[in-house]
Order: C-alpha cells, then sequence, then structure tokens
C-alpha cells in the first residue's frame, strides 16, 4: 500500500476531527461539569491538525473518537438514538456502523493475539475495562497477555 499525502492525511483528519465535533457534542452533555479548553478533544484535535507527524495526531483523533463509541455503547436506547440522529443530521457514519467497524477491530486484534500499536492497545484495555464486555475467561487471559507483551515491548 503506497503512503499517503500529507493532503491526503489532513482530508481524512479533517473527517474524523468532524465525526468527533458530533460524538463529542452529544457526549458532552452527560458530563455534568464544564470541560476546560486544554481537556476539550474537539479543541485539541484542531490545535494539533497541520501539526507533523500528522499520522500520530490522526491515531490519537482515532483513538477519542474509538473511547467514546465504547462509552456511547453504555447509554440508554434513548440516547443512543439521539446520538444517531446527531451523527444522521451531520451526514455522518450510522452509529451501527461506527459501533460494527469498532468491533470488527477488536476482534480482528483478538484473533491475531497481538496488538500491534497505540490505538489497538487502548481499544483493548478499554474494552478489559469494562465491566460488562461479554468477554469469556479465556478471552481475558488472552487479552491481559497481548496487553502485558505490548507494554513489554514499550518499556
Amino acid at each position: 500500500m503506497p503512503r499517503r499525502t500529507k493532503e491526503e492525511l489532513l482530508a481524512e483528519y479533517d473527517k474524523k476531527l468532524e465525526l468527533l465535533k458530533v460524538i463529542w457534542e452529544w457526549e458532552k452533555k452527560f458530563m455534568g461539569l464544564p470541560v476546560p479548553d486544554d481537556a476539550d478533544p474537539v479543541k485539541l484535535s484542531i490545535k494539533r491538525r497541520g501539526k507533523t507527524p500528522i499520522s500520530s495526531h490522526l491515531s490519537g483523533l482515532q483513538q477519542a473518537i474509538n473511547d467514546m463509541i465504547e462509552m456511547a455503547r453504555d447509554a440508554s436506547q434513548e440516547e443512543r438514538a439521539q446520538l444517531s440522529d446527531m451523527l444522521k443530521k451531520a451526514n455522518q457514519p450510522a452509529l451501527s456502523e461506527l459501533d460494527t467497524k469498532l468491533e470488527k477491530k477488536f476482534t480482528r486484534i483478538l484473533e491475531r493475539k497481538s496488538i500491534k500499536n497505540q490505538e489497538e492497545y487502548y481499544l483493548v484495555t478499554e474494552r478489559l475495562n469494562n465491566l460488562d464486555n461479554n468477554l469469556t475467561i479465556t478471552e481475558i487471559k488472552t487479552l491481559d497477555k497481548m496487553v502485558f507483551d505490548f507494554e513489554s515491548v514499550q518499556k
């Protein structure tokens, strides 16, 4: 696969940023407290846009989106319907599509039995930390080992 140009990466970044804006607008209603600018994922992402290396900022943006999609799984049906409506109005992928994409990614990681990068690491640890993760004991042990192996290499 050929390397993407900086322009292609920036276009992808902008597309993901628009998705993040919608999800964040929905999610911050549940925070209960004001979010300072230095902790606001949208403001931080806008600030980082165009800075090098864009690929690492793109990965961080995807991690934020993944985290928010995972958190949305714990929302009520009504709250999820509200997010779905917001996504539709903003011409973004449906929540069910985002859920499916994330689930497929998680399944590929589990089947491969290894974590390749930070984005996968955060996806796996988020799933492990979720008390309602529907994982078997065998899957939890496999994931724990994968996390341990990844962390060992990162040191």
